[in-house]
């Protein structure tokens, strides 16, 4: 429906909305005339739907209240025990229950409601999808699904949820009386799991502090994804409209784009997140909806702009000797960046606000620190542009006389705002296009990367958008901001084509190329002398990724100098940016890999080797045991820490060949370590293929050592049969993911070695040991530039000649023997 039609919808329905119904039919037709039907019925909808509202609008839910639930006709459900209501919601009732045969743990039983009605389809569709997108995830701040099912004999569906003991985001940080710096990190929790479900493309569409609960740990948890649909999908005829799906909606937390029945995207959330945090800071919403109509609340959250939080402040349950002091300091806190931030969240058009969840909390974590944030006020030719569109026919009156007075010069200005229009719409489009490769660049592959059997189709994602971005920077060579975003790019693909320990095409030069273009990019960057210090932390970024990749080719000098460039690079910009800890957990991973190039770089001597590993590693576990101890430590700080202590555990392992008790003790210390983190992760996240596939590979080298003291090998070897199953699924279920074939041979050749240590049946070791080789054969001729392939298919040989040798087979022995010998 066209805005102009849409306006008279909106004229008619005040027109008739307060008229007994007995006289609307005959107003409506007097009032619509020769508009045709189209007009009618939207009125007719937006009637229906305010019958069901007006009552409802107190900023609390819009689900009407003559829909009550039936309860269950018995006090059990399946396998739980109700014990009491404990809510109702949009989709059904809420039962507080207990498992029959687990008395202990209680859950949240939500029963789809069945009092009759005529959405009874529509119901049940939504609630199969809820049970699908619930199941999808698995998230400490998100109310995990336990169960679902339907009880027979009332023709029940249900599902059975975590339960959730806590108090809701507002009355929590009321209650504590915490502070905004509290209250910010706090929603940043709400902010991680939020982002997590868009990574899964499910868009929640009903966020509100009831949905947030706190528990006394002061760890948030999201509820009821009962309105979410995946962004895959399409809404279906029964959600079309302006306000006929608003049944379904909360009005005071919902987006412009709910209410004119636009698509939802994660953009919405977004807007209903500002709107909480809005109401978090302020105590008050940004804008008053209370007892209004339904086309009010419609007019005012699509067309009028919210009060600015620092005007905004309130604090009902505060003495009133206290308030205005109170309103007096929260004001000054909220000025400036937070009224920027929470102005950005709640524009009304979605492609204005945060592009994502992650944009929106890393702004609130730059306020935190002190560092600039990248919302800004809106500026005068934005508002001068939306005040020519709402006051389009005084515009156009005054300027149909200015032309009669200055004739020609008018043409030419007319001339000159078609120019200037078109160059808009140009700009625009440039920019949509850019948003969208980046979105791919980051949004997507880095959602996809965690996925199995993705990297496929994310070499094709990051192909696609980097050829849109080579195209846009032919439309505009000058854009320092696009020539960053194109070397992002190039590193995002090299990383694709052959980042190490991450899933890849095993494309190693095709990496080094797209790298290459990174850096170079970066070095122009430079000479321009335009934003230096985002310049920099790319191009640090960049050397690091072209050291691992040097110390995968074999070539561990140029690597050392790459990484070196690397790590003063972001010595400096820690200096220059202290609390910025991005710094710190670059630098950590620098650390690891100049360890990685000082231990197997054979031009030093054995001992030198080790001795310089071991001072980078243990640099990088110090940096990482800080990070830590930081507030906002995540999951890739607790990576990067288990990774210095696998780094360590492996070379005191190498070190403990000589006569060394104590550096077999601390090989061992470091690996339980690392073994205990990388299980922790991958417990966290079980379908996180990384976390996977680090923790499998943590099993296998710690199983090699413990195989050198351990009497009963039976537990070394189960672990090693563990970790092989978890490396084989990943390997087979990604073909195109060419590290993962590697992980596979080298959990083959790493059991063969325990076996083969252990004395056991030595035919088992050299089974594995040629199906190590088989795969090593095959990486090795797709890619003869790899020297970590070359080098393990080298010592894959030797290792099955001496097996053969030990089995009495001495014809090929000497075979493999050679075939070591020709490398």
């Amino acid at each position: 429906m066209s805005p102009e039609k849409w306006n008279k919808v909106k004229e008619i329905f005040t027109l008739v909305a307060d008229l007994p119904e007995s006289e609307r039919e005959k107003a409506l037709e007097q009032a619509s005339g020769g508009d045709g039907d189209e007009i009618r019925n939207e009125v007719k909808k937006l009637l229906v739907s305010d019958e069901k509202a007006r009552t409802l609008y107190d900023g609390l839910s819009i689900i009407s209240k003559e829909r009550e639930y039936k309860a269950p006709d018995t006090d059990k459900i399946g396998n739980y025990i109700v014990l009491r209501k404990i809510g109702a919601g949009g989709m059904g009732a809420v039962y507080l229950a207990r498992r029959a045969d687990l008395p202990q743990q209680k859950v949240a039983l939500k029963i789809i409601r069945h009092g009759g009605g005529g959405d009874s389809e529509i119901v049940l569709r939504r609630f199969r999808r809820e049970q699908e997108i619930l199941s999808k995830l698995e998230h400490p701040n998100i109310a995990r699904l336990l169960d679902i099912g339907v009880e027979r004999s009332g023709d029940l569906p249900f599902l059975v949820m975590e339960f959730v003991e806590g108090t809701d985001l507002i009355d929590y940080c009321r209650l504590n009386n915490l502070s905004i710096e509290e209250k910010l990190k706090l929603f940043r929790k709400v902010c991680e799991a939020v982002s997590y479900a868009h990574s899964r493309l499910v868009v929640h569409r009903d966020l509100k502090p009831s949905n947030i609960l706190v528990n006394e740990a002061r760890e948030p948890k999201l509820l009821d994804f009962g309105i979410s649909k995946m962004l895959s999908e399409t809404d279906g005829a029964q959600e079309k409209g302006t306000i006929t799906a608003v049944g379904i909606l909360t009005p005071n937390y919902a987006s412009p784009e709910q209410f004119r029945g636009e698509t939802v995207s994660t953009a919405t959330d977004v807007y209903s997140l500002g709107v909480i945090l809005y109401e978090l800071l302020t105590g008050a919403l940004p804008y008053d909806v209370t007892n209004r109509r339904i086309d009010e609340v419609a007019r005012i959250v699509c067309e009028i702009a919210p009060r600015r939080p620092s005007d905004s402040f309130t604090h009902s349950h505060l003495a009133e000797s206290t308030k205005a002091h109170a309103k007096n300091q929260t004001s000054k806190f909220l000025r400036g960046d937070l009224d920027n931030i929470l102005l950005k969240s709640l524009r009304k058009e979605p492609e204005r606000r945060y592009s994502s969840i992650e944009q929106l909390s890393e702004d609130l974590r730059r306020h935190l620190e002190g560092l600039p944030v990248t919302a800004r006020p809106d500026i005068f030719s934005y508002r001068a542009e939306k005040f020519v569109k709402r006051n389009l026919g005084s515009v156009v009156a005054g300027l149909l006389i200015f032309l009669t007075l200055l004739g020609g010069i008018a043409a030419t200005s007319v001339q000159t705002i078609r120019a200037e229009r078109e160059r808009q719409l140009a700009d625009e489009r440039f920019n949509q296009v850019r948003r969208l490769a980046n979105d791919v660049l980051f949004k997507y592959n880095d959602a996809l990367a965690k996925l199995e059997g993705s990297t496929e189709i994310r070499a094709s994602l990051v192909k696609d958008a980097t050829g849109y971005l080579d195209a846009l920077t032919g439309e505009q060579e000058n854009s320092d901001l696009l020539q960053r975003e194109l070397a992002e790019a190039y590193l995002r693909i090299g990383d694709v084509q052959g980042e190490t320990y991450r899933a890849n095409l095993g494309d190693t030069e095709g990496a080094f190329s797209n790298y290459g273009k990174a850096l170079g990019i970066c070095e122009n960057l430079e000479r321009a002398e335009t934003d230096a210090t985002e310049t920099a932390n790319l191009k640090s970024r960049v050397l690091l990724q072209l050291g691992k990749l040097q110390i995968r080719r074999g070539k561990f000098d140029e690597a050392t100098d790459f990484l070196r460039q690397a790590a003063i690079i972001r010595e400096r910009l820690a200096q220059i940016e202290p609390n910025q800890i991005e710094h710190k957990r670059t630098l950590a991973k620098i650390f690891i890999s100049l360890g990685d190039a000082a231990s197997r770089n054979e031009k030093a001597a054995p001992h030198i080797q080790i001795e310089n590993g071991i001072a980078y590693f243990e640099k990088a576990l110090t940096t990482s045991d800080a990070l830590l101890a930081a507030p906002d430590a995540g999951n890739r700080d607790l990576q990067t820490a288990a990774a210095a202590h696998q780094r360590l555990g492996n070379i005191f392992s190498m070190k403990s060949r000589a006569p060394d008790a104590d550096s077999f003790d601390q090989s061992l210390n470091h690996f339980k370590k690392a073994t205990e983190i990388y299980g922790e992760l991958a417990g966290r996240e079980p379908r996180n293929v990384e976390y996977q596939r680090n923790f499998a590979d943590q099993l296998l080298m710690q199983a090699y050592v413990k195989s050198r003291s351990e009497r009963s090998i039976k537990s070394v070897l189960s672990d090693c049969r563990a970790a092989t199953a978890t490396l084989e699924s990943i390997a087979a279920s990604d073909r195109k993911n060419k590290e993962a074939q590697f992980d596979a041979a080298m959990a083959y050749y790493q059991t063969s070695n325990v076996i083969e240590g252990s004395r056991t049946k030595i035919s088992d070791g050299i089974n594995l040991m040629l199906r190590a080789v088989e795969i090593l054969e095959r990486l090795n001729a797709e890619n003869q530039n790899l020297d970590e392939f070359r080098v393990n298919l080298k010592y894959a040989y030797t290792r099955l000649s001496g097996m053969y040798k030990a089995s009495g087979n001495t014809i090929k022995s000497a075979f493999y023997q050679k075939k070591a010998q020709a490398f």
